[in-house]
């Protein structure tokens, strides 16, 4: 009966490609309900106590659940709907396992990378985020998910990590600059004389924020908008000032001279006022700080003296300094207080030839 056994395998046919539908339509449908209750849970546990791990263990999930949902899917009907040959039922099942590995390598990479993130902001003074260390983070999870998988799928993994230390041997040898700028970010990274954030000057004379340290080079970012980019290696190797370290709030001395004729009392009294006003009225100074005054010595044409003010950042000297310098000119007129003109007394002696 041709025509029977044509239909039968007809309606099979149909019944499968029905069975592979409805399966991979309900595992992506209960993949994306419980993606999605997992994760509004923990979004809402996050808005809740505002603890960052939350966030990032929501977001690390997005897409896996599903995926994995949809994995579990097709392993079902590669080993029970479709009724291949043992080759390649084997086959199948070793390409979703291999693509579910995958998967949990990336979410292992993401959500270790996010939770390094949360705890470099959390303990910012102990912790330093950078780009080198979430590189190294990243490569160490996928190197651990590749050598799991090589040795999942029975590859020997000895003879690779053999061949890895000879051929790394000469690779070494051959970009030993790149290597030597990788190992001296680390260092800088885990020494925390220099953090992402941290205000320093260069030994050569640049100056600006340290934007990010990556595997290479060191960003810093100037007040003027421009970014200056350092090998690793140099700025390990080179004296820096780092206006940060070890603490945040920073000191500025501004040099001031006065007339000899002036009453030296009043001077001190009528500058600390104005550096008061100051700190507590330019955004940038240090309102809880007592500015103080220290006479230096005399000069060719003027008593000289400095005015010790703190800032919350070295940066923000600039706009205090402006403002103090503005200020202390205008009260010393009003004070009658002389600010003098350099000036220089030449005594000239006439010599008389004898006659």
């Amino acid at each position: 009966m041709p025509i029977v056994e044509f239909l039968r395998d007809g309606f099979e046919s149909i019944s499968l490609v029905i069975n592979i539908v409805v399966v991979l339509l309900a595992s992506l449908s209960i993949g994306l309900a419980l993606e999605k209750l997992f994760r509004s849970r923990l979004l809402k546990a996050y808005a809740k106590s505002r603890i960052e791990y939350y966030k990032v263990i929501g977001d690390s999930f997005r897409g896996m659940i599903t995926l994995w949902s949809l994995l579990i899917a097709l392993d079902y009907i590669v080993s029970t709907l479709l009724h291949l040959p043992p080759p390649k039922t084997s086959l199948l099942e070793k390409l979703i396992f291999i693509a579910g590995l995958l998967s949990a390598t990336l979410f292992s990479v993401n959500i270790t990378v996010g939770i390094v993130e949360v705890y470099a902001r959390k303990y910012r003074g102990a912790f330093p985020a950078a780009s080198i260390l979430k590189n190294v983070v990243k490569a160490t999870v996928l190197t651990i998910g590749l050598l799991i998988l090589l040795d999942t799928l029975g590859i020997s993994i000895t003879p690779l990590i053999t061949a890895l230390g000879i051929g790394g041997l000469a690779v070494a040898l051959a970009i030993q600059d790149s290597l030597s700028n990788f190992f001296a970010g680390l260092h800088i990274v885990a020494s925390g004389e220099v953090k992402i954030g941290d205000y320093i000057r260069l030994e050569s004379g640049e100056e600006g924020m340290v934007t990010d340290i990556n595997w290479r080079t060191t960003t810093i970012k100037t007040i003027l908008d421009t970014l200056i980019v350092v090998p690793n290696s140099k700025l390990a190797s080179s004296m820096l000032v780092n206006y940060h370290r070890p603490a945040r709030p920073y000191l500025v001395a501004v040099q001031v001279g006065v007339s000899y004729k002036s009453d030296l009392d009043k001077v001190e009294k009528v500058t600390i006022d104005v550096a008061k006003e100051v700190l507590r009225e330019v955004p940038g100074g240090d309102p809880y700080f007592e500015p103080y005054l220290r006479y230096t010595g005399f000069g060719e044409s003027s008593v000289n003296f400095k005015v010790y003010l703190r800032v919350q950042g070295y940066p923000l000297h600039i706009p205090v300094i402006h403002e103090f310098v503005k200020r202390l000119h205008k009260r010393y007129a009003a004070e009658g207080i002389e600010i003098p003109y350099p000036t220089r007394t030449v005594y000239i002696r006439e010599e008389h030839s004898p006659e």
